[in-house]
């Protein structure tokens, strides 16, 4: 019996037009109140995830990667923050690129850049992704730090990360296509913290085993979570590098693959 199903957005509900059909969260809302949990499991902050969706659907975010877990209200169910020091320290790798993830929600922003020239390449992720940033002079230390990215050149972002690891090696790094053709994004976050692993905590908060838990995903920052549950499903229209030996959906984003994968289950 399924009880938990947790589903990516970017690649896997969504479309390559960045909606989600409305079937699909008729769908998703039957699934809920018929007690099966549902949780958004994104690389997106609990704003731009929220958005997709009716402000009373009962879903749970897994946002930033494994960083944070929010109920549809936005209420804290965890948060794992960066240490003030890693912050700068990782700040000063590059002055024009570099965003941080923060615990801003209750005052309207959720991303800290600071002042001063932006590349190209973080202003157009910035307004791809419809982040509220706040502007500061400087990082200060009562704020709370979820992750960072840089913005850029896919082998810039690789040797950065591998510069980066020179210096702090307990870090994930995920290097992943910004759905800017010419632009990647180098997201950090602290060592252990994974989608996975905030899955796990949902998974213990409602007494659920492994053998009950159904994952979509189709990127590099869904592998482990894909992996390690019972029913993982990566997306037909994931890179064929990714898909290793995963159970792979026989319909694509723009297909409905996650829904129609779920409805051959029957489970309502």
């Amino acid at each position: 019996m399924i009880k938990l199903i947790a589903i990516d957005l970017d690649g896997t509900l969504l479309n390559d037009k960045k909606e989600v059909n409305p079937k699909d969260i008729d769908y998703l809302k039957n699934l809920i109140d018929k007690g099966i949990k549902v949780a958004v499991t994104t690389g997106r902050d609990f704003f731009s995830a929220k958005s997709f969706f009716p402000d009373d659907l009962k879903l749970t975010f897994v946002t930033l990667s494994g960083n944070a877990i929010f109920d549809y209200e936005g209420n804290e169910i965890y948060a794992n923050y960066f240490d003030y020091e890693t912050i700068l320290k990782l700040s000063n790798f590059s002055d024009d690129n570099f965003l941080t993830h923060v615990n801003g929600y209750k005052s309207k922003y959720n991303v800290l850049m600071l002042n001063g020239n932006y590349s190209t390449e973080v202003k157009k992720y910035i307004e791809r992704f419809y982040f509220p940033v706040k502007f500061v002079d400087k990082f200060e230390k009562n704020e709370k730090y979820f992750s960072c990215v840089f913005v850029g050149d896919v082998n810039y972002l690789y040797n950065l990360s591998k510069e980066i690891e020179k210096v702090e090696n307990n870090l994930n790094f995920y290097l992943m296509p910004t759905n800017l053709p010419e632009y990647y994004m180098l997201e950090i976050v602290q060592g252990g913290i994974s989608k996975f692993t905030a899955l796990k905590r949902l998974m213990e908060k409602f007494n659920i085993n492994n053998e009950e838990v159904m994952a979509f995903g189709d990127e590099e920052n869904d592998m482990e979570m894909l992996s390690s549950v019972k029913y993982g499903y990566i997306m037909k229209n994931a890179r064929k590098t990714l898909k290793n030996k995963l159970k792979e959906t026989a319909f694509t984003n723009n297909e409905g693959g996650v829904i129609k994968t779920i409805k051959e289950w029957d489970l309502i």
